[in-house]
């Protein structure tokens, strides 16, 4: 089978972070036997966004062809921007199937990619399969009617669907009227870089952790405030900020203006995350909205417990009071009181947390038994 994937987000020289979980996901797929090559959709409005590579690339072994879009930098346009896409691409997206013989059209989220995903798929009456991963229709398909018709018309098209979480295979059935069920299928986590047995032990200040993109819907601001209160009650507290994105320049000043204890790494390369986790005692993320969010299953890998908003996937991983709290809201009233709660924990309780959240994660996320499910769901589907 040769599957032709596209996606927004994934590996390059300029980012190699970037979607690194969209490649673990396809390079699993490539191990039992399928031929993918990938699409990748880059953004361009007058300088607005960096620009990334501009011809094909190889990543690990895996084609990549990176093709430029027109997207305009507001949500309020996202339904709009994945229309261009279908105007304008899908002729050239269509070229590059057909050379490569696809069986399979793969989109990595309804939106953006998912419309232009179904036009080509169509056009070379092959199937199309498409992956939820959250912001697609727990955000955009809420906010935006022309989102949410878009989102309908992929899911109704599609052969196959798969789901990162319960909660997600749960709204996806809202849209769908087709026979088609979606498929949980949880992302993979790489348990050789991230583990407990690596931690080292050395005496410091309680330290907490997020990693994330730094932008307003993930709590980063709420998580600051909150950050400076518990610090005003326990000096020794400190906060790691590993990511990069629109507020950052707003959360150094903050942390600057105030002299909170609080290191900004930036933007770090995937594989240098395991080694920041090794130095913390908590993580926490107190998203407004998520699927299933992957530095959330890498810190329980870690063997970390966590604090994490109870929405999406979460709840499906983090059982609270065990293996970490989960915030009923995203305020800095509520993310305070789990930090200090955390911080009164004794050493015993921490650990026993940690092994527990990173005893969960080794039963359902392991990339092998992702790449299969995928293969059994397209085999079945009469592939």
């Amino acid at each position: 089978m040769r599957v032709l994937a596209i996606t927004h987000v994934y590996p390059s020289e300029r980012a190699p972070a970037e979607g690194i979980f969209v490649h673990r996901h396809l390079s699993g797929i490539i191990a039992e036997g399928i031929d993918v090559e990938v699409v990748k959709l880059v953004p361009w409005f007058f300088r607005r966004y960096r620009q990334d590579e501009k011809t094909q690339y190889s990543w690990e072994g895996i084609s990549v062809h990176p093709i430029q879009y027109l997207r305009i930098p507001s949500n309020r346009f996202y339904s709009l921007n994945s229309l261009f896409l279908v105007l304008t691409r899908a002729l050239r997206i269509l070229r590059i199937a057909q050379g490569m013989k696809a069986d399979l059209i793969y989109s990595q989220w309804v939106l953006p990619s998912g419309p232009l995903g179904a036009r080509v798929a169509d056009k070379l009456q092959v199937p199309h399969a498409v992956s939820v991963r959250g912001s697609d229709i727990n955000v955009y398909a809420t906010i935006d009617p022309l989102a949410r018709r878009l989102v309908r018309r992929v899911l109704n098209g599609a052969k196959n669907i798969f789901c990162v979480s319960q909660a997600l295979a749960e709204r996806v059935a809202e849209f769908v009227t087709s026979d088609v069920k979606p498929v949980l299928n949880y992302n993979g986590c790489d348990f050789e870089s991230f583990n407990p047995v690596a931690r080292a032990v050395q005496e410091r200040a309680f330290t907490f952790i997020y990693v994330g993109n730094l932008k307003l819907t993930k709590g980063v601001m709420e998580l600051l405030v909150a950050f400076e209160k518990v610090s005003s009650h326990s000096l020794a507290a400190r906060l790691l900020v590993v990511g990069d994105g629109p507020c950052r320049e707003m959360l150094e000043s903050y942390a600057k203006e105030r002299s909170l204890k609080v290191k900004f790494y930036g933007e770090v390369a995937h594989e240098h995350v395991p080694d920041i986790l090794r130095e913390a005692d908590c993580f926490v993320l107190p998203s407004y909205a998520e699927g299933m969010p992957n530095a959330l299953v890498e810190a329980m890998a870690s063997g970390l417990p966590v604090i994490a908003s109870r929405v999406g996937g979460i709840p499906e991983i983090v059982k609270d009071g065990e293996t970490g709290l989960l915030l009923e809201e995203v305020s800095p009233h509520a993310i305070q009181s789990c930090m200090e709660q955390v911080l009164e924990w004794p050493m015993e309780k921490r650990l026993s947390a940690g092994y527990g959240a990173n005893e969960i994660v080794r039963q359902h996320f392991s990339w092998k038994n992702n790449a299969r499910t995928f293969v059994r769901a397209v085999a079945g589907a009469g592939h």
